[in-house]
């Protein structure tokens, strides 16, 4: 359980400021009139088209080609004009808003998102001389400007990292008080929390949320655009709802793929089934610790949340995809009093243990070829020495146990050691000593066999291979 009142300051819940680096870079590549960005990126969590930026981009003048993975976008200048987007698309509006700021005339974009965030990126653009009105309204007007001055701009807090932690605290049965937080840009969040049973307060020293009750179930919740609830914010939530009393449904009406972590909840003793873009919930008492893995941003920080009410250890692998969105998850949750701590796999440790395993290959190859040096050497040692004390004369009879130790002494060929093999089956001993040239053999016991050399003399009787010799 997350202990009572700690307080996450701003800076902790505060936007990182990656995206502005990126706004930046891409308003002085639409002022160059040359760039290039990538066809596609960010979480796999459904179709993210970009035929929305193509087609808004290219009413104002810009010109896409597709090369080696990339998409390049040229222009010669970019003119202001009226867009009207199919979706209110969060990127497609920030991309429109920032190649309007260096584009000639007005441009107006309706049907534009309506998240806190763009009105954030129309204010951090204003103070830098951009000429920019109607943010937080489904219509912005952009008049161009020829440059922008240097500023300094403090970021607003972010409200998805914000109502992580207050959904930990959900999930825990805890306390928790957000410094920095910004009620008014949260309502659908905190309805859903409201409705869960968490009790809340905007408080002087923060905003305070109690969860020791939140474990009702939720008839229906649905992902919106904004002010709707946030599709950022439903795999936490979903995470939450397992350990509910009852059942819950979960509608996502943004990405159809946002329910990647349901076999990983399942597998810590959850029951969500999902059907399309509906999952249902069966809550539980409890979860388990499990091995899990996280394979996109906000299902990973909901796995997170899960391990936290999770009996037992549990192990969130896939940790670099939590940390594109979240400062330091494991820090600020620590501080709230979850066990909870990040190891992370170090390269040089990762190189060290391949050279290790590199070495120890060598070691058995070259292990490998001493053996089979040494088993060469005993062959040519025991082919210089052979003594062949066999001496096969007519009518003259001989045990088996005298020709196999003979054959023994005599080398370690391929036909010797065949010789001997059938030896040991009396029953075949007549065949095995009919290839020695010039001789005859009868069994006449079970291990007793005559051997008759048919001609007076054998200077040299020998098999195939050459190594056994008979001499009179």
């Amino acid at each position: 359980m997350l202990q009572k009142q700690n307080i996450l300051r701003s800076q902790s819940i505060a936007r990182r400021a990656d995206a502005f680096h990126d706004h930046s870079a891409r308003i002085d590549a639409w002022k160059s009139r040359k760039g290039e960005n990538a066809v596609s990126g960010g979480c796999i969590i459904g179709m993210r088209p970009i035929d929305i930026h193509i087609t808004s981009l290219g009413k104002m003048g810009a010109v896409f080609e597709e090369k080696d993975g990339m998409l390049c976008a040229v222009t010669d200048g970019l003119c202001g004009t009226r867009i009207h987007l199919r979706f209110p698309s969060v990127g497609a509006t920030e991309n429109v808003i920032l190649a309007a700021v260096y584009a000639r005339g007005r441009t107006r974009i309706e049907n534009c998102a309506k998240e806190p965030e763009i009105a954030e990126l129309c204010r951090f653009l204003r103070e830098k001389g951009a000429k920019i009105e109607g943010e937080g309204t489904s219509c912005i007007l952009v008049e161009g400007v020829s440059h922008l001055r240097d500023s300094t701009y403090t970021l607003m807090p972010d409200r998805i990292v914000a109502g992580t932690y207050l959904f930990a605290a959900a999930a825990t049965r805890g306390e928790i008080c957000l410094e920095g937080m910004r009620p008014s840009d949260m309502e659908s969040v905190l309805d859903v929390l409201g409705r869960m049973g968490a009790v809340y307060e905007n408080r002087e020293d923060g905003f305070y949320l109690d969860g020791r009750k939140a474990i009702n179930p939720l008839p229906v919740v649905c992902t919106e655009t904004y002010p709707g609830f946030p599709t950022d914010l439903q795999s936490q939530s979903l995470a939450t709802l397992c350990v509910a009393r009852g059942r819950s449904v979960i509608r996502e009406c943004i990405f159809e793929e946002r329910f990647r972590i349901a076999p990983w909840l399942n597998r810590m003793g959850a029951d969500v089934t999902t059907d399309g873009r509906e999952a249902v919930i069966e809550g539980k008492a409890h979860l388990s610790g499990q091995m899990v893995k996280a394979q996109e941003l906000r299902g990973g920080a909901a796995l997170v949340i899960a391990a936290l009410m999770a009996q037992g250890i549990t192990r969130v692998y896939g940790s670099a995809f939590i940390e594109r969105g979240y400062e330091d998850l494991a820090g600020d949750l620590r501080k709230l009093g979850a066990v909870i701590s990040k190891k992370k796999k170090q390269k040089g440790e990762t190189v060290k243990n391949k050279k290790k395993k590199n070495r120890r290959k060598q070691r058995r190859k070259v292990i490998l070829i001493l053996l089979a040096v040494l088993v060469l050497g005993l062959v040519v040692i025991f082919g210089l020495f052979r003594v062949r004390k066999l001496v096969i004369s007519g009518n003259k009879q001989y045990k088996a146990e005298e020709i196999q130790e003979a054959i023994m002494q005599d080398g370690l060929c391929k036909n010797s050691l065949y010789l001997l093999w059938k030896f040991s089956d009396q029953a075949k001993v007549k065949e095995s000593i009919l290839f020695l040239n010039g001789a005859e053999a009868k069994l006449r016991t079970p291990f007793e066999v005559q051997v008759t050399v048919k001609r007076k003399t054998a200077d040299r009787i020998s098999p195939e291979s050459g190594k056994l010799y008979l001499f009179r």
